[in-house]
């Protein structure tokens, strides 16, 4: 049964008049939003462009999946973008998805959301029950980050104070996380892209500008080292 929110009814397209993008790069989980959509509806339309004969669909090609082939949905709403050119419309469909990636979460708000919720609804969240154990842990980690001075613990453990002129002060170490959170987590707490190779807490004398992403690039991304 087709389920569209009222506020989107004006927007109904025969399912079967749109097509998917065949260059979309992002490979979603059409279960977890076939779940969502059979749970809530479709709460918000799919966006296309006009190519041709075609309504090439640029935004929502899993929700379209989803609702056609695992739910058998005849009908859904969309939007049309054909006022944008072609070069915009792709920029678009990889913003749309580009910025949903660059969300992060807060651990103790999110595990109290999820805690409220009966177990019918949680499943309609697609947090496996993994996940929502694993919060515990990230919450440790925050209480834990928030607490820490790198710089006290620098001195703590006896090391020569850092100095921007002397290469008797540089360390090098290998560290290996449990998990990508973990990783996450080291580099928030030194204030640094995510890289391979760092320099912390400043680039070396010397080191020409670049050479922190180029270090990056010359270990191998099979490496053990984080």
């Amino acid at each position: 049964m087709v389920k569209i929110a009222a506020g989107l009814d004006a927007l109904r397209v025969p399912i079967d008049s749109l097509t998917l993008d065949a260059r979309n790069p992002r490979q979603g989980d059409v279960a977890a939003v076939a779940r969502s959509l059979d749970r809530f509806g479709q709460r918000k339309p799919i966006v296309f462009k006009v190519d041709g004969d075609e309504r090439v669909v640029i935004a929502g090609n899993h929700t379209v999946l989803a609702a056609r082939d695992t739910l058998g949905w005849t009908e859904i709403a969309a939007v049309d973008a054909s006022d944008l050119t072609d070069e915009e419309a792709r920029a678009y469909a990889l913003a749309d998805n580009r910025t949903s990636d660059l969300a992060t979460y807060d651990p103790g708000v999110l595990a109290e959301l999820l805690a409220e919720l009966p177990t019918s609804l949680v499943a309609a969240t697609a947090w496996t029950d993994d996940e929502i154990a694993g919060l515990d842990h990230l919450i440790q980690m925050d209480q834990l980050i928030s607490q820490q001075d790198p710089h006290e613990e620098w001195d703590a453990n006896g090391l020569v104070p850092y100095t921007p002129k002397s290469f008797a002060s540089a360390y090098v170490a290998h560290f290996h996380f449990a998990t990508e959170d973990d990783a996450d987590a080291f580099f928030a707490l030194i204030d640094r892209p995510r890289h391979k190779v760092t320099y912390w807490p400043e680039r070396p004398p010397g080191l020409p500008a670049g050479a922190e992403s180029y270090a990056h690039k010359m270990v191998p991304a099979d490496s053990e080292e984080s």
